[in-house]
């Protein structure tokens, strides 16, 4: 994801933004963070940090964040739920916010026609962004945009991750040299990702159609990857395709895996998660409860602790 993250202006020219996330989702002491700063922050690397808090940026304070860098991916750290349901439902919708951004590549207009700096005021998604995140919340037109990663506290080796962390100018001479072969054959990669991607993309059917892009995406990025460690010397011809097959294999394990994780999810879930989507949308308001608005009988009431709402409604909304 980090080198289709250095190619975001080339698949923008080939006609195949880059309209997804990736989330690396781990309990806490995983080593996700430590992982994500090692092998995916290429700025600032005199000191290993995110460019941006989930739990504490606001929502304008994200969307500028994604705007910092034009092909890298930006890092945004620590997902995770919410202490009280207010909380959580401002985690939600940052979460939300920050998906379509990216998945729909379009910013939030804003009413700053008369404001002297309003070009400064726009801040559009350039890039990719990867998130670390406790747990994994969202409806599925949500969760279709973000290619997931789950590991457990024995996945990382540690030994290599701390010699990634000690030699911090081994990604950044990576990166410099990897563009620097970029930059030499831009049209020709182009041409292969205009003249590649469908092919990759009708490969597989998946039941979430972003998910052949997603795919499309990774094996278009992992044979230019190839292609460079080979001309570089650093691979053979052999290395290069075993290299491929088994990126492939690794990749579409994941996607089956998103798909069963949608499919699965428990029922009770399902149904706060179509409650909070159809609030956020604003499809219902709740109204506070209290005994003036109790005689009134509304569909959906809510105190400090729960939302009430009528049987009915909430089976509209669900389906």
């Amino acid at each position: 994801y980090m080198h289709s993250t250095l190619l975001t202006e080339l698949y923008e020219q080939a006609g195949y933004p880059l309209k997804f996330i990736f989330m690396l989702s781990g309990v806490t002491n995983s080593r996700k963070t430590s992982l994500v700063l090692a092998l995916a922050k290429i700025f600032n690397r005199d000191r290993l940090v995110a460019d941006a808090e989930f739990a504490t940026a606001t929502s304008c304070g994200i969307e500028k964040t994604l705007s910092l860098y034009k092909d890298s991916p930006v890092l945004i750290d620590d997902f995770k739920p919410g202490v009280t349901k207010a909380e959580q439902r401002q985690m939600d919708i940052k979460l939300d916010n920050l998906i379509r951004c990216y998945g729909d590549k379009v910013s939030k207009k804003r009413m700053l026609d008369f404001s002297a700096d309003a070009d400064k005021k726009f801040f559009p998604a350039r890039n990719g962004c990867i998130l670390t995140a406790e747990i994994i919340t969202g409806i599925p037109s949500s969760i279709s945009r973000i290619f997931i990663t789950e590991i457990g506290r024995d996945d990382v080796m540690n030994e290599q991750l701390q010699f990634y962390q000690e030699n911090r100018w081994i990604l950044p001479t990576h990166v410099y040299d990897f563009l620097a072969w970029v930059t030499v054959r831009f049209k020709e990669i182009i041409t292969y990702i205009s003249d590649n991607f469908s092919k990759f993309r009708s490969q597989y059917i998946f039941d979430y159609s972003r998910y052949g892009e997603i795919y499309a995406t990774f094996m278009t990025t992992t044979v230019v990857l190839a292609q460079y460690a080979q001309e570089r010397g650093f691979w053979n011809n052999g290395y290069s395709e075993e290299y491929i097959q088994q990126t492939a294999d690794v990749i579409i394990t994941e996607l089956r895996n998103m798909e069963d994780r949608i499919k699965e999810r428990d029922a009770g879930i399902i149904v706060i998660e179509a409650l909070l989507n159809a609030m956020e949308h604003s499809e219902i308001q709740p109204v506070l409860l209290n005994g003036e608005s109790c005689v009134c009988r509304c569909t959906l009431y809510e105190d400090d602790s729960y939302y009430y709402i009528q049987t009915k409604e909430l089976w509209q909304i669900i389906n």
